[in-house]
C-alpha cells in the first residue's frame, strides 16, 4: 500500500486499485464504498507498492509494473517481487529466492543483480544514513552502506515450527522443524533459557532446504546425546564429546525406502530402560540399536514380526513410545498401532508379541488409523492421538501369559 499524490494505492489478488483520499470537496472519502475505488486489472497477486514522483511501481508475483499517466507498463524481469523501494535513484526489488535486482529510474527495465545480497532476501528498507538492510531468510539482517556488507544474526529459532520437543539434562530445549509433508526445512534448534542456537539449518547450492534439514524428530538418551531423526538423511547424533555423527544406511541396519534406498526416514526415536535406542524406520519396520556404532542391532518389519501394514503392506511408522514395563507402543500413518513385547531380548527373534489396534479390531472405538502421537498418564491410561480424535487405552498385559486385557 502507498500514497500517490492524494491517492490511496492498494494490492490485491489480481492486480491493484487505488481511491481518492479526499473528494473534491474536501471530504474523506468512504474507503469502504467498493464505487470509491478504481481498480487495474492484470490477472497476477500485488506482492509491493511504492511510488516515486508521479510515477507507481507495483510489484507482482510475476515481474513489476510502472503506472503513470493511465498507462501500465510490464518492467520486464519476470519474477516474484515481494519488496520494492527507491535507493540512491535506483527501483531496488527483493524477490525471495532469485536475489535483489536493481533497475535505474531513468531505466526502470534495466535490472542487474545486486551480488552483495544473498538469494534469499525476502525484504528490504533504506535507515536515515541511506544504509540498504535487507532481511534474509533463515534469520538474519545484512547492511550495505558505503559498499562495505555487514551482517547481523537474529538470535531467534531458524523457523516457527515446532514439531517435536524435549528437554536434555542441562534443562535445554530441543526442537525439530519439520513435518512429514517436508514444510518447514529448517534444521534443528535449542534454547537456553536465554539464546537459541540452530543446527543445519543452511541452504544447498540449489537454494533448496537439504533432506540434512528436514529434521522430524528429537530426542535425549541417558548418556545426553542428541539425536535428530530426519525425512531423507538419516539421522544427526550430537555425542558426548559434543562431535555430530550420521547414522544411515551404510553404517547401520537401518533401510532406506524402496524407490530410493539412499533416501532414509526416521520419525521417531526413544530410549528403553537398558539405554537401548528404537527407532521408526518409515516404510521398512522398526530398528533398536544397543549403542553407536551398535555392538548389536534388530530391524523388527511386518513380514517378518507382524507389525501392522497398511496400504500394499507397508510399515508407515509414525510414532514410537514404551512405558515402564518396557513395552513398546508403535504408531503409523494408516494402519493403526499396536503393542509390541520384545520378550526382554530385544536382538533376538522368536520370544515376541504383537497385539494390533485398528478401526479393524475396534471399529466403533478407534476414530482413526492415522496415529500421530502416544503418551502415558501417571494412572496408566496410555493416550492415543489421531488426526480424528483422541484415544484412551486402559487394561493389563500379562508378559507371561501374553494374555492382553486391554480394552479402548
Amino acid at each position: 500500500m502507498c500514497i500517490r499524490d492524494r491517492d490511496l494505492w492498494a494490492g490485491t489478488a489480481t492486480g491493484a486499485a487505488c481511491a481518492p483520499i479526499f473528494q473534491p470537496s474536501g471530504v474523506c472519502s468512504n474507503l469502504q464504498d467498493p464505487n470509491s475505488w478504481s481498480s487495474i486489472l492484470f490477472g497476477k497477486e500485488v506482492y509491493s507498492i511504492i511510488q516515486a514522483d508521479s510515477v507507481v511501481y507495483i510489484g507482482t508475483q510475476k515481474g513489476a509494473y510502472s503506472y503513470e499517466n493511465n498507462r501500465l507498463t510490464f518492467l520486464r524481469l519476470a519474477l516474484p517481487f515481494h519488496d520494492l523501494l527507491i535507493h540512491q535513484e535506483m527501483l531496488t526489488a527483493a524477490t525471495r529466492s532469485y536475489g535483489v535486482f536493481q533497475a535505474p529510474l531513468s531505466h526502470p527495465s534495466a535490472w542487474t543483480r545486486k551480488p552483495s545480497l544473498p538469494k534469499e532476501t525476502i525484504s528490504l528498507a533504506v535507515s536515515s544514513d541511506s544504509a540498504l538492510w535487507a532481511g534474509v531468510q533463515g534469520g538474519h539482517l545484512m547492511r550495505v552502506k558505503s559498499g562495505e556488507v555487514d551482517s547481523f544474526l537474529v538470535n531467534s529459532p531458524a523457523a516457527n515450527t515446532f514439531m517435536d520437543l524435549t528437554f536434555d539434562h542441562q534443562g535445554i530445549l530441543w526442537a525439530a522443524s519439520s513435518y512429514r509433508d517436508q514444510t518447514g526445512c529448517r534444521g534443528a534448534y535449542c534454547f537456553d533459557g536465554d539464546r537459541w542456537t540452530n543446527y543445519f539449518a543452511v541452504p544447498s547450492p540449489s537454494g533448496n532446504w537439504t533432506a540434512e534439514n528436514n529434521v522430524v524428530c528429537v530426542a535425549v538418551d541417558s548418556r545426553r546425546r542428541v539425536w535428530l531423526g530426519t525425512w531423507g538423511a538419516g539421522i544427526h547424533m550430537l555425542s558426548e564429546q559434543g562431535e555430530w555423527k550420521l547414522i544411515d544406511q551404510n553404517n547401520s541396519i537401518l533401510k532406506g525406502i524402496a524407490a530410493d534406498p539412499d533416501y532414509l526416514v526416521i520419525n521417531d526415536i526413544c530410549e528403553d530402560k537398558d539405554g537401548n535406542i528404537w527407532m521408526s524406520d518409515f516404510l521398512q519396520g522398526v530398528a533398536v540399536f544397543s549403542d553407536f556404532p551398535p555392538t548389536k542391532q534388530m530391524l523388527y518389519t511386518p513380514s517378518e514380526d507382524g507389525l501392522p501394514s497398511g496400504e500394499e503392506g507397508q510399515f508407515k511408522g509414525s510414532v514410537i513410545a514404551i512405558d515402564e514395563a518396557g513395552l513398546k507402543w508403535i504408531g503409523t500413518l494408516d494402519a493403526g498401532f499396536c503393542l509390541f513385547d520384545d520378550g526382554g531380548t530385544p536382538f533376538q527373534r522368536g520370544d515376541d508379541t504383537v497385539i494390533p489396534f485398528s478401526t479393524s479390531s475396534y471399529p466403533e472405538k478407534m476414530s482413526s488409523n492415522h496415529i500421530t502421537d502416544i503418551s502415558f498418564d501417571r494412572k496408566d491410561v496410555l493416550w492415543v492421538a489421531t488426526d480424528s480424535g483422541v484415544n484412551a487405552i486402559r487394561g493389563q498385559y500379562d508378559p507371561i501369559t501374553k494374555l492382553s486385557l486391554i480394552h479402548i
